[in-house]
């Protein structure tokens, strides 16, 4: 996420010359736009095939969407200190791990019945800017970015996905050629996702645009290179499908990049918006050939209060 305006409009889109395309919903079952509770502005967004979890990003509720209908309850109240920005499931269990921006913590909910089941801390705001922007479940092992730090944070499960307890996180220096911009608001590592091999990490640096391929396990960086040297700035939730990487950017557009090899990539498409229905994305979740994103509207609404957000539904047929 990026939530200063004042950042967002600096930031260009330097990708050029890709026409927008984004395919029409030819299945005609399920509404395309997803409204949310007044006030409830998303940040992360996933799903266990029927529902949608989209986490709160002001005060860290959980929000539960039918995708057949749309409608939905708060599953997870909001609760004071909280944030809520990425958000995946494990499917094993049906526990919810929110990464929670500047408290420095992750949180892991029941999906059920929204249960509080652990609060670990990744990060002491005490010791300096941090900021836990999304997180990956990757083997038996759950990876969480920093955005203000040049950091990745590593949470093992025990068998079958069962919690460990807090004394079980450990911080991952990300080295090698893994570019970290320091200042004040600048987002550096933020979407992460897995590479299509399954033996990488993928992260997507919003300041500089540049993706990186990182070892699981000692978090060493290779640059992916794109072809013509595209970056993708403002990039922020990733979503893999096959050999296809979806960069959500807060630009209000999807790039949609084809890897190659190790850490080659080309920057084949630009997902746009002819409907109008873009209003600073987030981050997305896939269900078949869509893509379901979050509208955080960091740009225009410095207050949620009253106002009112969305999920939009994205064809990605034929990418």
């Amino acid at each position: 996420m990026r939530p200063f305006p004042s950042i967002l409009a600096m930031l260009l889109v330097t990708v050029g010359g890709l026409a927008p395309a984004r395919a029409n919903d030819h299945q005609g079952k399920f509404p395309e736009v997803i409204q949310l509770p007044i006030g409830f502005r998303p940040e992360g967004i996933t799903h266990d095939g029927h529902r949608l979890f989209v986490a709160n990003f002001d005060h860290g509720a959980v929000f539960e969407a039918d995708i057949r209908t749309g409608t939905g309850h708060i599953l997870v109240p909001a609760i004071e200190g909280r944030q809520g920005l990425g958000i995946k499931l494990d499917h094993r269990n049906g526990h919810l791990f929110v990464a929670g921006g500047a408290t420095g913590h992750a949180y892991v909910y029941d999906e059920e019945s929204g249960q509080s089941l652990a609060d670990y801390t990744l990060a002491d705001p005490a010791d300096g800017p941090t900021f836990i922007n999304d997180l990956l479940i990757f083997d038996n092992t759950v990876y969480f970015t920093d955005s203000f730090r040049p950091t990745l944070y590593r949470l093992p499960l025990r068998r079958h996905g069962r919690l460990p307890p807090p004394s079980a996180v450990e911080a991952l220096p990300i080295t090698g050629e893994f570019e970290f911009v320091p200042g004040p608001g600048n987002f550096n590592n933020n979407g992460i996702e897995r590479t299509p091999d399954g033996k990488a990490l993928i992260v997507i640096n919003s300041k500089t645009g540049k993706l990186y391929r990182i070892d699981p396990d000692t978090a060493v960086s290779d640059q992916i290179d794109l072809a013509g040297g595209a970056t993708l700035p403002t990039g922020d939730g990733l979503v893999l499908r096959g050999h296809h990487l979806f960069v959500v950017q807060n630009t209000n557009n999807i790039g949609v990049v084809h890897l190659e090899g190790r850490n080659r990539g080309r920057v084949v498409d630009n997902i746009g918006d002819p409907d109008d229905l873009f209003h600073t994305l987030a981050t997305a979740t896939r269900i078949g050939d869509f893509l379901y994103v979050t509208n955080a509207r960091f740009a225009d609404v410095p207050d949620p209060t009253g106002q009112t957000f969305t999920v939009v539904r994205v064809s990605i047929d034929g990418e």
